[in-house]
C-alpha cells in the first residue's frame, strides 16, 4: 500500500485504508425467512435456538472502521475462532450483536496510530509497520475483515520467533490459563 501522505508531519506516514473491505459479519434472521444476498455476498446459517437463525455474510464492500482519537488501524494477517465467541457479543454487545464482525483474537500490522498520541513526547505506543497480537473488546467487531481497529491495551507486540497464527492463537488460551 502507498503512504496517504508521503511527506507526513505525524510521528509516522499513514497507510492509504480504501473505504470498503472484505469481511465475514453476523446477522440474525427468523427461521424460514428467505435473504437475499448481493453478488458479493456469500452465506451460510447456523440455528441457535428455537426461530432464530445466525447467517454469516462474505461482503466485499463492508465499510471500514473510522477509528476515534483513541484507536489504532490493524491490517489483519490473522484471526481465530473462540468458543465463546458469540455469546459474549450477543451479551456485552447486544445492541450491534445483529450484525457482527467474529473472531476477536487477532494478529496484525499497524497501519494507523491513534491522533491522540501523536502530541505525547513520545508518540505512540505502537508504530506503523509494527506487528502486533492482541484480543479486541467484543463491542467491537472482530478481525475476521481486512482492517480492525484496537486501543493500545488491547495489544501487543508480537514475538519476532512466531508466525501471525500462532500469534492470534495463542491470545485466548493465555487469557483463560
Amino acid at each position: 500500500m502507498k503512504p496517504a501522505k508521503p511527506a507526513s508531519a505525524t510521528m509516522n506516514e499513514q497507510t492509504f485504508v480504501p473505504a470498503t473491505m472484505r469481511a465475514v459479519y453476523y446477522d440474525q434472521v427468523r427461521a424460514g425467512d428467505e435473504v437475499l444476498a448481493g453478488a458479493n455476498n456469500t452465506k451460510k446459517y447456523r440455528e441457535i435456538d428455537a426461530g432464530l437463525a445466525i447467517e454469516a455474510f462474505l461482503d466485499t464492500d463492508y465499510p471500514t472502521p473510522r477509528p476515534s482519537e483513541h484507536q489504532y488501524i490493524l491490517k489483519i494477517q490473522a484471526a481465530t475462532w473462540g468458543h465463546m465467541e458469540l455469546p459474549p457479543a450477543r451479551v456485552v454487545n447486544p445492541k450491534y450483536a445483529p450484525t457482527h464482525i467474529p473472531l476477536h483474537s487477532v494478529c496484525g500490522t499497524v497501519i494507523s496510530t491513534p491522533a491522540e498520541d501523536h502530541t505525547v513526547p513520545g508518540g505512540p505506543k505502537f508504530k506503523i509497520g509494527d506487528v502486533v497480537l492482541g484480543m479486541l473488546s467484543y463491542t467491537r467487531d472482530g478481525g475476521a475483515a481486512d482492517y480492525a481497529l484496537a486501543t493500545e491495551d488491547e495489544v501487543a507486540l508480537k514475538p519476532m520467533n512466531i508466525s501471525a497464527a500462532e500469534a492470534a492463537s495463542v491470545v485466548t488460551p493465555a487469557l483463560v490459563a
